[in-house]
């Protein structure tokens, strides 16, 4: 999913959110994942957006 999708999913067409947004709120869930131990991870993908995969163990 692009940076582009996900502020309009989350913000709204009509939205003054900068995309810089997106990849402080990516940063926090991220942390929040590590946190609780999960076992998916957010990883970006140059040139396509994010993408959300299991760990490699």
């Amino acid at each position: 999913m692009t940076r582009e999708q996900l502020a309009v999913k989350i913000w709204g067409f009509e939205n003054e959110a900068e995309y810089n947004n997106v990849e402080v709120y990516m940063s926090f869930t991220r942390k929040k994942l590590a946190f609780v131990g999960s076992k998916v991870e957010i990883k970006a993908v140059r040139g396509l957006g994010y993408e959300l995969r299991e760990k490699d163990v």
